[in-house]
């Protein structure tokens, strides 16, 4: 085993921190990489957030549009499901107890806030969450899908508050066998 001289290890030392260093000043953001995509294509251009404005009858529209009571909503950043959508939930996990032939598929929405991937993470726990729960109440897990959609389908007509809370949810969808 030959050994290496101290100076050698040193500048091998030294350089690797200076490459280090040099690569860390400059980590792009989630803005920055998504602002410049290397290709650009229409499946992955991202949508501005300085588009046209929308009319508050277009946000009404798209709130209306929205089944409440087949719907677990989640404040900004929150992945655990409140009293209210737990009681809604052991309403739902008694209709799917009753008819072993509907499958229901838990759709996680986010909204249009932070990076694709940290809402497309964020859409999977709350489904996740959610599927946890109805299993907890006695659904069985051949009855459950999960889809998780994140930010990918905000539409176009949120930009408020109100409407962008009533985009951070979990869809319930039935279908059968």
């Amino acid at each position: 085993m030959t050994r290496s001289h101290p100076t050698t290890l040193l500048t091998i030392l030294l350089t690797h921190v200076t490459l280090l260093a040099a690569g860390c000043t400059s980590l792009p953001t989630d803005e920055a990489a998504d602002a410049s995509p290397a290709i650009e294509t229409e499946a992955t251009r991202r949508p501005t957030r300085t588009q046209s404005p929308t009319s508050p009858r277009d946000e009404a529209k798209t709130i209306a549009a929205i089944d409440e009571d087949g719907a677990i909503f989640f404040p900004s950043a929150v992945t655990l499901v409140n009293d209210a959508g737990k009681e809604k939930l052991q309403r739902h996990a008694a209709r799917i107890k009753e008819a072993p032939g509907i499958i229901v598929t838990l759709t996680g929405h986010t909204d249009d806030q932070g990076s694709r991937n940290y809402n497309l993470a964020i859409a999977e726990q709350r489904t996740l969450a959610v599927e946890r729960l109805l299993r907890s109440y006695g659904v069985p897990a051949r009855q459950i899908r999960r889809y998780s959609a994140g930010s990918e389908k905000v539409p176009k007509a949120c930009r408020s508050a109100e409407c962008r809370a009533k985009m951070r949810r979990v869809d319930l969808d039935y279908s059968t066998e």
